[in-house]
């Protein structure tokens, strides 16, 4: 990811706005654009939210916890009946 992450910022950002005039300048530029790739910048293959965005959902939905079943449904399982009446 790295190798691809340098080829395209030097494509996209550092060959377009040269001459640069020093390595401050450079070092911000590339700064905003990695923010910019990762925070802002919408990818249709994820429908169009920002990858950040898509990673912190996709983590959420790891963690919370999921039901499965219903109390009718771990009776019907183990074969337990529910009666109210009195005996």
């Amino acid at each position: 990811m790295i190798g691809y992450t340098t080829r395209r910022d030097t494509t996209e950002l550092i060959k377009p706005q040269r001459p640069w005039k020093t390595l401050s300048q450079v070092e911000l530029a590339t700064a905003e654009w990695i923010n910019w790739y990762c925070h802002r910048r919408l990818h249709s293959e994820i429908g169009h939210v920002p990858p950040v965005e898509y990673e912190t959902n996709y983590y959420t939905e790891l963690t919370e916890p999921q039901v499965t079943s219903t109390i009718s449904d771990l009776h019907r399982t183990r074969g337990a009946s529910v009666s109210c009446q009195a005996a």
